[in-house]
């Protein structure tokens, strides 16, 4: 996950906000496998 906060950090706004959104769901998908 650090790498993936070092991504963010460099994403604009509008992509951020999409990531934020995205990522809860991606990780509940990661965890459920």
């Amino acid at each position: 996950t650090a790498l993936l906060a070092r991504r963010l950090a460099r994403l604009d706004g509008e992509q951020r906000t999409t990531l934020a959104v995205a990522l809860p769901a991606l990780e509940a998908m990661l965890v459920d496998d």
